[in-house]
């Protein structure tokens, strides 16, 4: 499971993924069975984010860190980290090869995930599109969405290729979102004399207004405000259009709403499995937050779940 090549231009070689292919099964297999070949990335345990491991040339792991918030673990520490994940790919490969679940350390500061390069059978998939067309053309009822909602030169992978496409654009986003910079932190450096919310609140409300030479930070606020409030509606917009794409994908039908926890109970449990041995605390967040939080928490869920459907309409 280690990365394949020796570093190149230096002693150390930085990778995020690889390929790892496997000869247990013939060339001229044209049978359906486990995944010839599965792409191994690393990601960061708490955010499920893209990470890096620093490899030297004589195999050992000088650095593990998180490209989304910047983790780093030292070079002790990568290594003894890097032995247990690779020792856990190993054990959950077998299960990833045939579309099970991976299962990772509780304490876990890295792990390798897999993605299985799964077999296609094209003629039954197709069969049961045709048959999946002819029932929904028979209900009068239309109020789920349908194979029949796309025309004959779209497919359902254009959904999953939409939420690919905005996840692409946050990840391009600058890091730091937040509404003001921590070193104003909303308080009399911004003027005002008290700032006064809450978290169930839409807005901040200011018992003074800023003084004038506070103007150009109240405006850099609300422009931090507009960057975070285009990647919540991004972030949940990609989350729907995915879940979607893999609702349609295996059930040929998904329902007409944007609750995105509704959309999650109606994925087959083999789905719910997975995502929930990436994110074990899934569906608390599900039941006990807004519909603002479910979208954040399912966004890297769904690209990871969906990643192998291809490439259609929205829903």
């Amino acid at each position: 499971m280690n990365p394949p090549t020796e570093p190149q231009g230096g002693d150390t070689n930085a990778y995020r993924s690889w390929w790892h292919s496997f000869d247990d099964r013939a060339s001229d297999d044209r049978s359906i069975g486990p995944a010839r070949r599965v792409e191994i990335a690393v990601r960061c345990a708490r955010c499920w984010g893209q990470a890096s491991a620093l490899m030297a040339a004589d195999d050992r792991c000088r650095e593990l860190s998180c490209l989304v918030y910047g983790r780093r673990l030292d070079a002790e520490d990568s290594e003894r980290q890097w032995h247990r994940m690779v020792d856990e790919a190993n054990r959950n490969v077998a299960g990833a090869r045939v579309g099970g679940r991976s299962a990772y350390a509780e304490n876990a500061k890295f792990v390798l995930k897999l993605l299985p390069e799964m077999d296609r059978d094209r003629a039954r998939f197709e069969g049961r599109v045709k048959k999946a067309q002819r029932t929904a053309a028979q209900k009068s009822n239309r109020s789920r969405l349908t194979r029949l909602d796309f025309d004959e030169n779209g497919t359902v992978g254009f959904l999953f290729l939409q939420a690919s496409a905005l996840v692409a654009g946050l990840n391009a986003a600058p890091r730091e979102i937040s509404v003001a910079p921590h070193a104003h932190a909303l308080t009399d450096e911004l003027g005002h004399s008290a700032v006064v919310g809450s978290q169930d609140a839409a807005h901040l409300q200011a018992t003074a207004p800023p003084a004038p030479a506070q103007i150009g930070v109240v405006e850099d606020m609300v422009r931090r405000m507009g960057v975070a409030l285009m990647a919540g509606q991004s972030a949940a917009f990609a989350c729907k259009l995915g879940l979607k794409a893999i609702l349609l994908t295996r059930t040929d039908e998904a329902s007409k709403t944007h609750d995105l926890a509704k959309l999650y109970d109606e994925l087959p449990e083999d789905c719910r499995s997975r995502m929930r041995g990436d994110f074990s605390g899934l569906e608390t967040v599900l039941r006990d937050y807004g519909p603002g939080i479910r979208h954040l928490a399912l966004l890297r869920a769904t690209s990871n779940a969906g990643r192998d459907l291809g490439a259609g309409g929205c829903g």
